[in-house]
């Protein structure tokens, strides 16, 4: 079982405010329902003409290769051009690709640059991500205080990841003194966003009494909210609570298929576990996890 909390990595931010594209209103429209290759269309022309939004957009496009082939140097293009015309969520998202060694080489120094020109303009993730370099001195000189407290700054103005990693720091007492009830109701207030990792935290918290009492049942609760997520670590600890009965009754074929999903994108230990489970299983069980590996499978593809 793992024990120990996770960080929130940093995260390129794939919806810019669109709401805020006032006569963009078809552009927008096509990106919330998904269809891309009509947004791309539609931003192209505004973001030749110097709208920053509007090139951070085809950044986030390529980045993800939505709408168009996936190709992290003309990301990297589009967010210079609205990064140098100050645009703080692409300077955010520059300073992620260096920190994470996204389409370059990994920098955290000019990750930290990046994240500090996008912080002083107030974007909260920035800050967030900032505070985690700095606790961890990744491209800083390490001030573990001094990352809290702009993690503390982020999570006060609603940042998820910000509130999840406060909340983390002080159970661990990382850069601050331990209070584990605070850092319970920080993981706790995270979870408003329906963020994955947060829901992990939280999870996890309540498996192991980090800051409240012991519930297994809330264990499983917030763990099958982040493995619907796809969140691998959330699916192999609900794989070994159900094993095991914790905090719901013994699920095996259902252990079977959280396992499964966790090794598929990559989860070692989660492979391990899966191909030990699958030598302790009756043939029927094991038929029953694998129809329901199939059947998640076939339902995330159609979504």
């Amino acid at each position: 079982m793992r024990m120990a909390l996770h960080y929130i990595l940093a995260l390129l931010l794939l919806l810019p405010l669109l709401n805020a594209y006032a006569g963009r209103e078809e552009a927008a429209a096509a990106y919330r329902r998904g269809d891309y290759a009509t947004a791309f269309k539609e931003f192209k022309p505004l973001a030749e003409k110097g709208d920053s939004d509007a090139a951070t957009v085809l950044g986030v496009l390529y980045a993800e290769g939505r709408g168009v082939p996936r190709d992290y140097a003309q990301a990297l293009q589009w967010y210079r051009k609205a990064a140098d015309k100050g645009n703080a969520r692409a300077q955010h998202n520059i300073g992620v690709m260096y920190e994470n060694g996204i389409g370059v080489p990994q920098n955290f120094a000019t990750a930290a640059g990046w994240y500090e020109k996008s912080a002083a303009k107030g974007d909260l993730s920035a800050i967030s991500n900032l505070g985690l370099l700095y606790i961890a001195g990744q491209g800083v000189t390490k001030d573990p205080a001094k990352g809290v407290s702009l993690l503390r700054r982020a999570a006060d103005r609603g940042d998820a990841k910000a509130q999840s990693n406060l909340g983390m720091a002080l159970i661990n007492g990382t850069g601050v003194s331990i209070d584990k009830l605070a850092g319970f109701a920080w993981l706790k207030k995270s979870t408003a966003q329906d963020d994955p990792v947060s829901q992990f935290n939280l999870g996890a918290a309540y498996e192991y009494g980090e800051g409240t009492p012991k519930d297994p049942a809330e264990a499983v609760r917030w763990y099958q909210k982040a493995a619907a997520q796809g969140y691998a670590s959330a699916q192999y600890n609900l794989a070994l609570m159900l094993a095991k009965g914790a905090g719901a009754a013994p699920d095996l074929p259902k252990a079977y298929m959280w396992l499964s999903l966790a090794a598929d994108q990559g989860d070692a230990e989660a492979k391990a576990k899966r191909e030990y489970l699958a030598s302790k299983l009756s043939p029927a069980q094991l038929t029953e996890g694998q129809r329901l590996t199939a059947e998640w499978k076939r339902k995330a593809a159609s979504k």
